[in-house]
């Protein structure tokens, strides 16, 4: 923005202050000021302005009675005025000084390395000088952590600017050696860094420590103004070794030898129960093979049994007759090490319930790779079915006292009893016993508490072992508990 300095002497004239014809006044200015300039124009015929300028060009000279004037450059200038009334020529000279405006730029905020030094210069012309330390030079040095910030007071100006200046310092960066761990482990590279840097890893992270648990090679950058430090370091997780090792447990019935391969790693060693470390151990007769795994995380060891020549032992019996409502339990072998069972039924454990209908049954019982099939026949036929004629009793009235006389309320039977099942409940239908072995009876407690006297019901189911189907029994009866 331009300014207007308007002079003294015309100032003079707007409140009538007379003036001398022959003489016009002006005033110093600063650079890029717009100057106006004036004098006693009464009875003048003409006028004619030069400024002393003459790199301003054409506005070098003005006939303009009051004109204005933009100076090109700071310095000295003699301006000339002349003025006709009628033929009669005054002219007048005087030198005015544009003066230059001040300039300041500390720059940006910036940061040395420690023990370096930055030396400040702000001096011009026509200027004083304010630091924030109250010093008035031109320059200033800075050592240290500073908030740097002065003051030019100019002619033409006053102007403020302020600069942070930071200082690093040296350091040093070492990750330490290689080294290794076990896997599962997190550990902490930290790269100790205790002055003011920026970190970056190969992992992207932009911190001095981590967290890993991966085996890698890990890069650190380190960097200031003092200097830029890179460092490396190789970490291994090593696994931890582990009890599965080797195939399980197998019966081998053809003569055939089993080869044992171990497991491949590098960081693993590996010593078989013949205090070897091949990679394949060979086993041709009955033997109990055992592998061991070492290393730095611990050790582990499995154990493979091997059968030669096992023999399968299986046999259903005769075939049988029995009752149609009945059914009977068919085992396969007795059983040997890895057998598989498989029914013609589908089923796969060593034993089966038969169906209600005649049919012919057979198992295929493997192991290793040997196998031996066994058959039976079981036909139905009501003829088969024997007759019941076991009785059940129970008495209906108890006395849980403890005076060793009817304590217990128990089902007495003649019956082979084959399952069983009692369930007492009482006036409510809450169930405050059960039991499935009749040997047991009830003492008349609930939760641990002396039963309250009263009337109580109990249902028991219970099947015969003559004939597992057809004798299946239900009672249902109620119990007096007297205290």
């Amino acid at each position: 923005m331009k300014r207007l300095l308007i002079p003294f002497f015309f100032l003079l004239l707007s409140f009538g202050a007379k003036a001398q014809f022959d003489t016009f006044i002006i005033s110093d200015s600063c650079d890029g000021n717009l100057i106006v300039f004036s004098t006693d124009t009464v009875n003048v015929d003409s006028i004619l302005w030069n400024f002393g300028d003459p790199a301003s060009g054409t506005n070098d000279t003005t006939t303009v009675f009051l004109p204005l004037h933009v100076f090109s450059d700071t310095g000295l200038f003699v301006v000339t005025l002349k003025k006709w009334v009628g033929t009669v020529l005054t002219e007048v000279t005087d030198t005015i000084r544009i003066y230059p405006q001040p300039t300041l730029n500390l720059g940006a905020d910036t940061t040395l390395c420690s023990g370096n030094t930055v030396t400040y210069d702000v001096n011009q012309p026509y200027a004083q000088f304010l630091w924030q330390d109250a010093s008035t030079n031109p320059t200033f040095t800075v050592g240290q952590d500073t908030v740097l910030t002065v003051k030019i007071s100019g002619v033409c100006d006053t102007l403020f600017d302020t600069v942070i200046v930071s200082f690093d310092f040296p350091f040093t960066l070492n990750l330490g050696p290689d080294t290794s761990y076990c896997q599962g482990d997190t550990i902490t590279l930290d790269a100790n860094i205790n002055v003011p840097a920026s970190f970056v890893w190969n992992t992207g992270q932009l911190v001095d420590s981590i967290a890993i648990s991966v085996s890698d090679q890990y890069i650190f950058t380190a960097l200031n103004v003092c200097d830029t430090l890179v460092d490396t370091v190789n970490v291994v997780f090593l696994p931890v070794p582990t009890s599965n090792l080797l195939p399980a447990d197998t019966v081998n019935c053809l003569d055939q030898s089993i080869t044992l391969v171990r497991p491949q790693n590098d960081s693993i060693s590996y010593v078989w129960s013949d205090s070897t470390s091949t990679l394949t151990y060979q086993v041709d007769s009955t033997e109990t093979v055992w592998l061991a795994a070492i290393n730095a995380c611990g050790t582990a060891i499995d154990t493979f049994n091997a059968v030669f020549n096992g023999e399968i032992i299986t046999d259903l019996g005769d075939d049988t007759t029995i009752c149609y409502l009945d059914s009977i339990l068919l085992i396969a072998t007795t059983p040997s090490i890895g057998a598989v069972y498989l029914w013609d039924t589908g089923e796969t454990s060593d034993t089966i319930f038969t169906d209600d209908v005649d049919k012919l049954y057979s198992v295929t019982v493997t192991a290793g790779a040997c196998s031996k099939v066994s058959s039976v026949r079981v036909q139905l036929n009501e003829l088969a079915c024997p007759s019941i004629d076991c009785k059940v009793t129970y008495d209906n009235v108890f006395s849980p006292n403890q005076d060793g006389l009817n304590d217990i309320w128990r089902i007495k039977s003649d019956c082979d009893i084959y399952e069983y099942d009692l369930r007492v409940y009482d006036r409510w239908g809450q169930l405050v016993h059960f039991s499935n072995n009749i040997s047991y009876g009830w003492d008349g407690y609930v939760n641990g508490q002396n039963a309250a006297t009263g009337t109580y019901f109990f249902v028991m189911e219970f099947r015969d072992g003559v004939v597992v189907n057809v004798d299946r029994q239900l009672f249902r009866g109620s119990i007096t508990l007297m205290r």
